[in-house]
């Protein structure tokens, strides 16, 4: 349990730098990634308009899944700032910095994964408006992910502690995202 303290702080910490940042925001819409429903993981996410170029998006995940021999239970939380090349945000090519937090207890078959990883990285996307309130973008992230985790045999006893920490590139984030502006 010690992993999901350091994800919550971790989590806490990132919100605060989020809040720390001015906002006017004029626009504000809520989202929710197609891509993420399809592997039965809930999601919602917001974004707030912070000027003429700059958005911070704010999503969170969850996902309860048991299938079988598979486990797939995670939450997550990953702000982000993007730039917006086009004077309207929602609109056109994007590039943004997206940092975040997960905790999860997974089972693969015979193997265990019980822990949490922290991750940052680049982000591209384009949005394209579909009506006066609707918007949809095609995101892709890619960056640095640092795993702490228990990782065991299904046959093995669980160990005490984490013994597998690893930091390697990663694809962080893959979506198509239908956004409902409010006004």
């Amino acid at each position: 349990m010690i992993h999901v303290a350091k994800t919550l702080r971790l989590t806490m910490m990132l919100l605060t730098l989020a809040a720390s940042i001015p906002l006017s925001a004029q626009r504000v819409g809520f989202k929710t990634n197609a891509l993420y429903w399809l592997t039965g993981t809930a999601n919602a996410g917001v974004e707030l308009r912070m000027s003429r170029h700059y958005t911070l998006n704010l999503e969170a995940a969850v996902n309860p899944l048991k299938f079988g021999d598979y486990k797939l239970h995670l939450a997550s939380f990953t702000p982000e700032v993007r730039y917006w090349f086009s004077a309207r945000p929602g609109a056109g090519h994007f590039v943004g910095i997206m940092a975040g937090a997960t905790a999860y207890d997974i089972r693969l078959k015979d193997t265990f994964y019980y822990g949490s990883a922290i991750y940052a990285g680049p982000t591209y996307g384009y949005g394209i408006v579909l009506g006066r309130r609707w918007n949809v973008e095609g995101t892709i992230g890619l960056g640095l992910m640092h795993v702490n985790e228990k990782k065991y045999g299904i046959n093995e006893q669980a160990p005490v502690g984490a013994n597998h920490k690893s930091t390697k590139p990663f694809p962080l984030k893959a979506g198509i995202t239908f956004t409902y502006i409010l006004r």
